[in-house]
């Protein structure tokens, strides 16, 4: 990722996986340097619980996503391939 996250030219790019890489990385800088200053140092742990949780979550809302478009006879082709969404590491 060279090009600032500011630069129309990296978003017309790489476009929505672009602004959802910066995106997170600002939500995660924010939340490390808030939870530095409120408690002193980084929960690692809770972190990682977190992350877990997270995952399992985001797995979860993928199936229920591809099992309600298939009982409305929708094709799974409206939901973008994980390879769409990770182009921007390229």
């Amino acid at each position: 990722m060279s090009p600032e996250p500011s630069s129309k030219e990296a978003f017309d790019k790489w476009g929505e996986g672009y602004a959802y890489y910066w995106a997170t990385y600002f939500h995660d800088e924010i939340l490390r340097t808030l939870r530095h200053e409120v408690s002193g140092s980084d929960d690692m742990t809770r972190d990682a619980e977190s992350v877990e949780r997270l995952a399992l979550d985001s797995r979860r809302a993928q199936l229920n996503i591809r099992s309600s478009l298939e009982q409305a006879g929708l094709p799974s082709s409206l939901i973008k391939t994980d390879e769409s969404a990770t182009n921007i590491q390229k």
